[in-house]
């Protein structure tokens, strides 16, 4: 599998690495955060391999996955993430736009 997009050098995956790491994800996410079927995973994050990782393991686990763009303005963001009722938001540590979530 070959990931690539035109700002970041391309990276390549055996299907048996992808595999892994997808499952890897998808542990976490049912045992650590208590992920159940059904529940939406929001990210807000730039475009990058992980999120296809993170793809495959809401695919596995049977949760919705919605990647926002990391670039909206907070009061979008916060929009969004109101009508989509995660369960779980993931998003990168070195965004300072992002809104203060609470539930």
């Amino acid at each position: 599998v070959t990931i690539a997009n035109n700002r970041r050098p391309q990276i390549d995956f055996t299907y048996e690495e992808l595999e892994s790491r997808s499952n890897r994800v998808a542990r976490a996410l049912r045992e650590r955060y208590g992920i159940q079927p059904g529940d939406r995973v929001v990210t807000i994050a730039n475009n990058r391999p992980d999120m296809f990782t993170l793809l495959l393991a809401c695919l596995k686990t049977g949760t919705i996955f919605a990647p926002l763009a990391s670039d909206l303005i907070p009061e979008h963001t916060l929009g969004l993430v109101q009508n989509l009722e995660p369960s779980l938001i993931i998003a990168e540590a070195n965004n300072s736009k992002l809104p203060v979530f609470s539930k």
